[in-house]
């Protein structure tokens, strides 16, 4: 059956109007699907866009439209109403026969998984490339200066939000790591499909097929001797954490990380994964999120020169209690970041920030007795760690500041507790030095 209704609708939040509304419903044998196309008029992007052909998927045991319909649309304002802040700049095509000066390394990077590594962040307004990170268009595999949607597949010089793509993890790692590296290149591959379950990466599917012909294509347009392929990025699970999938998901993941190496040929690609939301709801179906999450954490004990990222503790979403936010995106790609490094380079402190503490990070701590003061410590926990664990504690304070040495004296850039332990195995704390008035760190 078909139901068909036009009007227009202005949501809350949206200074747009959704128009020209049609909905069908097309039976299923365990279920109904209600497809929803519509054409936004909306002042958002660059004053007029156009949104065609875009698809809303809505699966229910049943449907009754009148009733479900008031919830879609206020569904589709939330989808729409996030994905752009503003005007957002074209992207810059990218002559990749001449590289900038100074550049001394290219680092290839696939971005696999399905629409959470595609990303449904918030589109920031305003966009700066970096001319040395650069991706490969998904529809044309022409190279272009990164900008968020990576994974778009539409016009590259145009965002239009057509391709249900926005902010992900990929674009604040390449950052993390230009960042550290000023003559390295970061060329991202994006290939990560939405909704796609692990078995659609099994070494004879097409979206893998895809990604192996992506990555080789790119290796062969930058210079020999100054090129590899880096790594690959993983950000994939909620399609099977159903009851029927998620037992085989560590023997199939596993798999994966083998398949590529053999392909690729690098025994010892890093690869590095990410759990999946903890906020996602089971709608009947995702029973298993956790077992997932612990096949992911528990991936560098099956198989060496791998890491995942722990965002269990992230909880932000689009509105959606699947889909990470812009936010969490941000710190998922640093985090990416941190543990591609720790894999690869001999030993990288890692940056102190203002999260909840948990294996593997360095975070700033205020004692109950300086509340309110700019007095603070700062914790490690190891990548080891575990609630139930016990561990012997490094306590250090920094010495005097000793420009020569590149040492500021300040907490934030210590490091001698950690290069002692090497993130393993200890608790690292850093202890200040408080001014007279007991304020602020001296």
């Amino acid at each position: 059956m078909v139901h068909e209704a036009s009007q227009k609708i202005h949501p809350t939040g949206c200074s747009g109007a959704l128009d020209t509304m049609k909905v069908s419903v097309r039976p299923s044998s365990d279920s109904q699907y209600i497809f929803m196309r519509l054409r936004l008029r909306n002042s958002l992007v660059s004053g007029f866009a156009q949104f065609t052909h875009t698809t809303v998927t809505e699966r229910m045991d049943e449907v009754m439209i009148h009733r479900e319909m008031k919830r879609l649309v206020l569904f589709l304002a939330l989808l729409v109403g996030s994905q752009s802040t503003g005007p957002v700049s074209a992207a810059e095509p990218v002559d990749v026969s001449v590289l900038p000066p100074g550049v001394k390394r290219v680092e290839i990077f696939l971005l696999m998984g399905q629409s959470n590594m595609k990303g449904r962040g918030v589109i920031p307004g305003k966009q700066e490339g970096n001319p040395r990170i650069i991706h490969m268009n998904m529809a044309n595999d022409q190279w272009y200066v990164s900008r968020h949607p990576l994974h778009k597949t539409g016009e590259p010089g145009l965002i239009d939000r057509s391709d249900n793509a926005g902010v992900g993890p990929g674009l604040n790692f390449a950052r993390e790591l230009v960042k550290r590296d000023k003559g390295l290149i970061v060329v991202l591959i994006p290939v990560a499909r939405g909704g796609s379950s692990i078995r659609l990466w099994n070494s004879d599917a097409k979206f893998y097929q895809e990604a192996i012909r992506k990555a080789k294509k790119a290796l062969g347009h930058f210079p020999k001797g100054k090129t590899r392929i880096a790594g690959a990025l993983w950000l994939q699970g909620e399609s099977d954490s159903l009851e029927n999938r998620y037992a085989v998901y560590d023997d199939k993941l596993t798999a994966l990380v083998q398949n590529l190496r053999t392909d690729l040929k690098d025994s010892e690609l890093p690869f590095v994964a990410c759990t999946i939301g903890t906020f996602i709801k089971p709608r009947g179906k995702y029973f298993r999120v956790k077992e997932i999450n612990e096949a992911l954490v528990s991936l560098s004990d099956r198989v060496p020169q791998t890491a995942c990222v722990d965002a269990r503790d992230l909880k932000g979403h689009i509105g959606d209690a699947m889909h990470y936010d812009a936010r969490s995106q941000e710190v998922i790609g640093r985090r990416y970041a941190e543990a591609y490094l720790r894999l690869t380079e001999d030993l990288v402190t890692p940056v102190m920030t203002d999260e909840a503490p948990s294996a593997g990070r360095r975070v700033r701590q205020i004692a109950s007795e300086y509340k309110g003061t700019e007095v603070y410590h700062s914790l490690y926990l190891p990548v080891d760690w575990k609630p139930s664990g016990k561990y012997p504690v490094i306590v250090e304070y920094t010495g005097n500041k000793f420009p020569p040495g590149k040492g500021s004296g300040e907490v934030k850039d210590a490091n001698l507790g950690y290069g002692m332990s090497g993130g393993h195995g200890f608790i690292w704390v850093v202890m200040p030095y408080v001014e007279k008035g007991r304020k602020r760190n001296a």
